[in-house]
């Protein structure tokens, strides 16, 4: 509770005043059609994240993609948190991260597209393609750290989640046909729809026989109606 998780580099570091840190716009403020100000997007607790200076330096407004990993990039000359295009044309989090961006653009996108007052947004002006945007949320499925974020952001003033940490199964339901058809069938893959369970389930209670459940984990709920639903 006494610190913060630097976003790239999964570094953690003792809360202190915000001069020695910078805020990353997950969806830079270039990139966003000139949406990002002082309110909405661009303050939202489910689209910023806390960065060392440096590496919120290093990565720019560079769009997001996968590269040939010839120009690592380094904190601290020791701590890999990313690789640059070889002509610094993409930005490329470490696997562990990669997710967790994808989430976060698809529901920045999500939220802000059409939002009164805002300007159209691409995602492939912030990621190298869908088949990418898909493949970061397969490779790297939400976690615990992701589901805090969505707990606080439910109980603070802004009260909301990100619903693709909750429910990742609506990335390739949402964005899957743009993606090849080999990419959305990994991502279905990994995360199946429980759009086929009969219905009723909202109007008969469920019994979980669990002693522990994480994020990520396959739950099947059993209600008295007979009905069995995945989770």
């Amino acid at each position: 509770s006494s610190n913060m998780i630097y976003f790239y580099t999964r570094d953690s570091v003792t809360k202190n005043a915000a001069s020695s840190w910078n805020r990353e716009h997950v969806w830079p403020q270039s990139l966003s059609n000139g949406n990002w100000g002082t309110d909405k997007g661009g303050t939202d607790i489910l689209h910023l994240r806390p960065t060392y200076e440096t590496t919120n330096s290093k990565r720019g407004n560079l769009p997001y993609g996968d590269n040939n990993k010839s120009n690592p990039v380094y904190y601290s000359s020791s701590m890999l948190y990313a690789y640059l295009g070889s002509n610094n044309e993409y930005f490329e989090p470490i696997d562990a991260v990669k997710g967790d961006v994808a989430r976060i653009i698809m529901y920045v996108w999500t939220t802000y597209t059409g939002y009164t007052g805002y300007n159209s947004l691409d995602i492939e002006n912030v990621f190298d393609s869908y088949d990418t945007l898909l493949s970061w949320h397969t490779l790297d499925k939400p976690d615990a750290l992701e589901g805090h974020r969505n707990d606080y952001a439910e109980s603070s003033i802004q009260k909301n989640r990100n619903p693709f940490v909750d429910h990742p199964e609506l990335a390739w339901e949402i964005f899957g046909d743009k993606a090849s058809s080999s990419i959305k069938s990994a991502c279905m893959a990994a995360y199946p729809s429980d759009s086929g369970s009969s219905g009723g389930e909202e109007n008969s209670s469920a019994v979980v026989k669990a002693t522990s459940i994480a994020i990520g984990d396959t739950v099947f709920l059993t209600y008295e109606n007979g009905t069995t639903k995945k989770q």
